[in-house]
């Protein structure tokens, strides 16, 4: 159950924190027009005051308070529902769309690719995912063994011997470093904690991942003047939250077990090359054959990526 509340919270806080860095403009929303803004006392001229934004209209109703919070957190409005389903379905023309200057229409990338981490996060916290499934797999054996000593223990009739740790005694790693040493295997002593903590820094951390995948994809257009690092910036942004989406619905699926979950584990493999390809080819305007040979660049960089996330998550780990 407090699984389940985080996971609110976090979704809540991930809307937040994506409402804080979406523009406001281009919102369609009921108005009757006052003489002046209720704000600040300016002449309007139409829906918006022209000086500080505020809408003409303003409600004082319980329903205006739920309205507020919804629209805040979720942003329930005409630019998810346009963006949503262009991510989902044309995801290179969501792309060069934003990039070239429809803005107000759509959910900016950087605001979706928010929502979108803590919601991930927020589910795999509930529901659980391929990472916590992966740590219990692996502590299951251990558990076993621990409780077939006590049982072999308590069968011979004899105390269950208790290992006292001397803290002179060198551990399993010694890299000559005692610093980095005590760090190393007090993590492997205690890997739930640390797991814990990995954890935490990939929720934190996640924007990392942009800024190491932007220069891969520059490498794939070093020519190209008419895209730059914006450009790429974007599509990676994008692409991100779509993975991290698609993550989401996989984990859901994955919670109702049997052949609905291995439909679900095969969405990991068959989607994202696809997505990718879609995406390449309508946001640079390549032909299939120069999307396909990209589409194949990108995913091995994809892998570099994490990989290297996973060594920053592992120094963080260590260092803090």
């Amino acid at each position: 159950m407090s699984g389940e509340i985080e996971a609110i919270g976090d979704v809540a806080v991930g809307g937040l924190a994506a409402r804080a860095v979406e523009s406001v403009s281009g919102e369609a929303q009921a108005v009757v027009d006052p003489a002046v803004c209720l704000n600040c006392s300016t002449g309007l001229e139409g829906r918006y005051c022209h000086h500080c934004g505020q809408p003409a209209e303003v409600h004082r109703s319980l329903s205006a308070i739920w309205h507020g919070f919804m629209h805040g957190v979720l942003h329930l409005d005409g630019k998810l529902w346009l963006t949503l389903p262009l991510l989902i379905r044309k995801p290179g023309e969501l792309t060069r769309r934003y990039i070239f200057g429809e803005r107000a229409k759509f959910v900016s990338p950087l605001a979706l690719f928010l929502f979108s981490v803590f919601l991930m996060f927020g589910v795999l916290s509930a529901v659980g995912g391929p990472l916590v499934e992966q740590r219990e797999a692996e502590e299951r054996p251990r558990l076993e063994q621990a409780r077939a000593r006590i049982d072999q223990s308590a069968n011979a009739e004899r105390p269950v011997s208790i290992e006292v740790i001397n803290p002179d005694r060198k551990g399993l790693v010694d890299t000559g470093n005692p610093q980095l040493d005590a760090k190393v295997n007090h993590a492997l002593e205690e890997p739930g904690l640390f797991f814990a903590k990995l954890q935490f820094n990939a929720y934190k951390f996640s924007w990392a991942i942009i800024l190491i995948s932007v220069p891969f994809v520059w490498l794939l257009f070093p020519l190209r003047r008419a895209h730059g690092v914006y450009d790429h910036a974007v599509f990676v942004t994008y692409s991100i939250t779509a993975m991290s989406l698609l993550l989401v619905v996989v984990t859901l699926l994955g919670s109702l077990g049997g052949w609905v979950a291995s439909v679900a584990q095969s969405l990991l493999v068959i989607v994202p090359p696809i997505h990718m390809f879609i995406q390449v080819r309508g946001a640079y305007g390549l032909s299939s054959r120069q999307a396909l040979w990209r589409t194949f660049v990108l995913l091995l960089m994809a892998f570099t990526v994490l990989g290297l996330f996973a060594l920053l998550l592992l120094a963080l780990g260590l260092l803090h």
